[in-house]
């Protein structure tokens, strides 16, 4: 007996299967990569039932479109089946809004592959998404293939020859840390800002705000409503405290960072390994605020604790990168204390809640210090003396502010905190980025299915400065 080649399934929409996928029995027979694979042969998650009425076959069959799926570069056809059915029961709960004449829709899932990330390959499918998604450990049965830079930093991405070899795969380069710091990131925008594309990934997974998914460290648990210390209850012996790890940055932070030190000596308490010279745990029970961290004593309650004490956080980034801008700045303007940035040249445009509530060492620094890092990027060994200059200007204005004669100054750059409309600036639209409502692989099937609720919306303000 031959069956159809595309089976209509009543009441939950279309599932599209073909003759070659069956065996003499009539049973399904799942491709190699999903008999491979445990999480997805659960993916399937109903059964098959053949009986004959009459000359005609009935074959239901309550299964996410099991079998590979070519798709060339466009938006699959999602197929559609009437059913008086609840909505509710259909898959994903999705229908119009007629109860007695419903059209559920079942989107195809889209496969993902992580290359040099198995333990990715190896997760559940994500369902509650409006484009299932599934993992295959398959490289060549992915609809996508995700290249992490962040653990693989290194090698070259021939697009060329990925398309001639599987011309129906998305290609994606996914990073979090800073681009000149991961050189095949740093190559894929180099070549997007020279209008060079169709020569690099299709997308990328990053901490860009105009990625087509971006990955950001405003984290949706951050809550920017929380309330700042009272001046007079923050340190009156310091002036900032620093959290610094990276102690090879590929730009001139360390000098900046020892300058201002000495610049304010015994002012500026460092956390990190890079100039170490304080103990957040202990400085907390000093403060008699150890016992107001949350329960769970973990190296980021205790961090943002501990910046709450400070008037000012030293927000200083590994590299100068567009977007780079790390936990640091967002966990000060989380627990009211002024962020002082150095790295990113969007920072003040793209990323602070108003004028005037943070400190860009932009305004203070040459422009030689300024400029965009890359692979190749070192720090100067001395700082020059305009710099210096600079940063002794920055030195007085951090003591004038963390003065009784600067304190309504200083309140002032706080004062967003008490007006709801800072959800409208520019940090209020990176922190609505980062709680977008699907997570961030479901997003990136609904950009290659061409899915509008998976766009951010986001566009960059024109400014001549921003390259790569």
């Amino acid at each position: 007996m031959r069956l159809p080649s595309s089976i209509k399934l009543p009441a939950y929409g279309y599932s599209r299967a073909h003759v070659d996928d069956f065996d003499d029995d009539g049973l399904l027979q799942l491709p190699e990569p999903y008999s491979h694979s445990l999480h997805q042969r659960r993916f399937i998650i109903g059964l098959l039932m053949l009986g004959a009425f009459g000359s005609g076959v009935l074959v239901t069959s309550f299964a996410f479109s099991t079998v590979p799926q070519i798709v060339q570069h466009g938006k699959p056809t999602v197929e559609t089946a009437t059913s008086t059915s609840n909505p509710a029961s259909t898959p994903f709960g999705i229908s119009d809004n007629n109860p007695t004449n419903a059209k559920s829709q079942v989107a195809s899932p889209v496969r993902i592959h992580y290359d040099e990330d198995p333990g990715i390959n190896e997760q559940s499918p994500i369902y509650d998404c409006p484009v299932p998604v599934i993992y295959t450990t398959d490289r060549k049965a992915a609809d996508v293939v995700v290249w992490n830079a962040d653990k693989r930093n290194g090698g070259n991405f021939d697009r060329v020859k990925a398309r001639e070899e599987r011309p129906y795969q998305f290609h994606v380069i996914k990073g979090i840390e800073a681009a000149p710091q991961r050189t095949p990131l740093y190559e894929h925008f180099r070549k997007v800002s020279e209008g060079r594309r169709n020569e690099t990934f299709d997308y990328d997974m990053s901490y860009r705000l105009d990625g087509a998914v971006p990955a950001l460290y405003a984290y949706g648990y951050m809550d920017f409503a929380t309330r700042p210390l009272p001046f007079e209850q923050k340190r009156q012996d310091k002036v900032a405290a620093v959290f610094m790890s990276n102690c090879s940055p590929m730009n001139a932070r360390n000098l900046v960072l020892k300058e201002l030190m000495d610049l304010l000596p015994g002012q500026i308490d460092s956390f990190g390994t890079c100039l170490n010279n304080a103990n957040a745990d202990e400085v907390l029970k000093e403060l008699g605020r150890w016992d107001l961290v949350s329960s769970a004593h973990t190296r980021w309650n205790v961090k943002i604790s501990t910046v709450a004490s400070y008037k000012f956080t030293i927000a200083f980034e590994n590299s100068n990168a567009v977007d780079y801008v790390t936990e640091k700045a967002f966990q000060a303007f989380e627990r009211g204390s002024v962020p002082i940035h150095m790295g990113s040249p969007t920072f003040s445009s793209s990323f602070t809640p108003g004028s005037n509530t943070a400190i860009d060492l932009s305004d203070y620094l040459p422009q030689e210090y300024l400029d965009l890092s890359t692979p190749e990027s070192t720090p100067p060994e001395e700082l020059s003396r305009p710099a210096k200059e600079g940063l002794k200007k920055l030195a007085e204005r951090l003591n004038y502010l963390s003065s009784q004669e600067g304190k309504g100054e200083y309140e002032d750059m706080l004062s967003w905190k008490n007006n709801p409309n800072w959800e409208d600036s520019p940090l209020g639209e990176v922190v609505r980025l980062g709680r977008m409502r699907y997570p961030e692989n479901c997003r990136l099937a609904g950009i290659v299915r061409g899915e509008a609720w998976a766009e951010t919306g986001w566009k960059r303000p024109n400014m001549s400065r921003i390259l790569a």
